[in-house]
């Protein structure tokens, strides 16, 4: 499941090299986009529905080494539902943030790999097996 916060330009070829993977038979991707705010309830809502992880994408500027976004309080929903998966047995690797300035694709292809990867070494939502 994705979820995006307004103003993430992104396309399919965004997630083309999920193709790579060879379960990928399996993956589906919803996208959620345009939310102004996130909250802890959507995230489970979307693992309870079956998702076996989550991509959370903000759009904000990088400023020396920090990212800056109208947005952050989307890391603490993040933040907060992880911890409660934790505790009730799932792994905190479902649900990531990434942050998306607009225009390296290169990093943002990398790092949606990256998670899927995590999400792929967590295995199936426990919910569902």
């Amino acid at each position: 499941m994705i979820f995006s916060s307004p103003g993430c330009k992104y396309n399919e070829l965004n997630f083309i090299d999920l193709k790579k993977f060879k379960i990928v038979d399996s993956v589906r991707i919803t996208k959620l986009e345009n939310i102004g705010t996130l909250d802890v309830k959507q995230l489970f809502n979307a693992i309870y529905n079956g998702f076996d992880g989550i991509f959370v994408i903000i759009r904000g500027k990088i400023k020396g080494d920090k990212f800056i976004s109208e947005y952050n309080s989307f890391q603490k929903s993040v933040d907060e539902a992880n911890r409660i998966l934790k505790k009730r047995g799932f792994t905190n690797q479902r649900i990531s943030i990434l942050h998306w300035n607009g225009s390296n694709y290169k990093r943002f292809n990398n790092d949606i790999n990256n998670v899927f990867r995590k999400i792929m070494k967590c295995g199936q939502n426990p919910i569902f097996q």
